[in-house]
């Protein structure tokens, strides 16, 4: 960009600035369900418009939604949450993410009781 005034001789041309537009957000997942397994829950969801991947967030009892360690990343829309407590109710819910935009809004959130492993 140059300054100009009239009747007066142009100023400095401003160093070059560069940026990368943002993208829209992603739509919203829908429909996700949740299937008790083993000491897991294996998750799926309707796939959201324009995602690029997408955040799995869970939590149990009294606990808040946090990005450490209740949080996974999946490309797809299918997702296996492992490791859980048997006989738990976790409460999951997924957020579209797309590249160079804000994330998608939270979707609704579903509810699962990972099973005990069977007697052997």
């Amino acid at each position: 960009m140059i300054a100009t005034r009239a009747h007066a001789a142009d100023g400095p041309v401003s160093a070059t600035v560069t940026g990368t537009p943002q993208a829209a957000p992603p739509g919203l997942v829908e429909t996700v369900t949740a299937t008790p397994g083993t000491r897991s829950l294996a998750l799926s969801w309707s796939a959201a418009a324009n995602a690029t991947g997408y955040k799995v967030q869970w939590k149990s009892g009294n606990q808040n939604y946090d990005t450490g360690d209740r949080q996974a990343t999946a490309g797809t829309t299918s997702h296996t949450l492992s490791n859980l407590t048997a006989g738990t109710a976790y409460a999951v819910r997924v957020i579209a993410t797309r590249t160079n935009a804000t994330d998608g809004l939270a979707s609704v959130e579903v509810r699962g009781t990972p099973l005990a492993a069977s007697p052997g």
